[in-house]
């Protein structure tokens, strides 16, 4: 985990302290497993954080109530999950919607003409 997974955390007397805090969107199965493992729960523990996140789509640790509260709480303290936000909206003449999206790390602050911003089309409906 490099520096750009750090951030501070204001715990509960507000003292500032600065914590290695993983992402958890976008990591695989195994990662999940290793990364509950870390923590010292069952590997099964990372299948239903994967579950969570890719089938029922949750976004916040808190609403994953497959996971013991307790769980709940210490991962929450330990990780996050953000989603990518959108930059900026290209609508093209014939209908088509692109959009340019900055990621937690800041990739896809170069705009347009970046090269590595991700991107997501999304074709025009079919006219009948």
């Amino acid at each position: 985990m490099g520096s750009k997974n750090t951030r501070p955390l204001i715990t509960w007397n507000n003292e500032y302290r600065s914590i290695f805090v993983i992402e958890l969107l976008g990591k695989s199965r195994e990662q999940l497993r290793d990364f509950c493992q870390s923590l010292g729960e069952p590997a099964y523990r990372g299948g239903q954080i994967y579950h969570a996140l890719y089938a029922e789509r949750k976004s916040d640790v808190r609403q994953m109530t497959n996971l013991p509260a307790a769980l709940r709480r210490r991962i929450a303290a330990e990780a996050r999950i953000t989603l990518p936000s959108v930059k900026q909206k290209y609508t093209s003449q014939d209908g088509s919607i692109r959009y340019l999206f900055v990621l937690p790390d800041g990739s896809g602050e170069s705009g347009e003409d970046g090269g590595d911003a991700p991107r997501a089309p999304r074709r025009p409906a079919r006219r009948r």
